[in-house]
């Protein structure tokens, strides 16, 4: 069956508007629990917007990001228990607040208490030492 109109309504609420999204290979690491995809993100003036997908398509979470806070959106498996809804929330956070233009040049190192952000704007590392959980980012051009 050819898609019409109805698979305009299943995209991603981040995905909907007119300015293209960044598009990130994503590896998230915590415990025994490696989940591997693709991270979509749009910047909309201070708002922040996307959803983390699994290499099958199926989406993991939304997340819109205002300033330095969070909010993750219909988290599903392991992401879905609050805890750890709480602690992806904080770091993306984190790596939003902290990621440079794709085309800045050199390499970044950010910190704080408990996150390690290192890398350049094409492949990003985000560490959290207090929960365990890593994360990979490379920007798919």
């Amino acid at each position: 069956m050819i898609c019409g109109t109805s698979c305009a309504t299943t995209l991603p609420a981040a995905m909907t508007a007119e300015a293209p999204p960044s598009s990130y290979r994503t590896v998230l690491a915590f415990r025994q629990t490696v989940i591997t995809g693709m991270t979509l993100v749009r910047h909309d003036g201070d708002v922040v917007m996307g959803s983390v997908i699994n290499e099958f398509g199926v989406k993991i979470f939304d997340f819109v990001s205002t300033g330095k806070r969070c909010r993750l959106l219909h988290g599903t498996g392991p992401v879905g228990h609050w805890p750890v809804r709480r602690w992806v929330a904080q770091d993306m956070a984190f790596w939003l607040s902290h990621t440079p233009a794709p085309d800045h040049a050199g390499r970044i190192t950010s910190e704080d208490r408990q996150r390690t952000l290192s890398g350049n704007a094409e492949n990003l590392r985000l560490r959290n030492s207090r929960t365990g959980i890593a994360y990979t980012f490379q920007l798919i051009p």
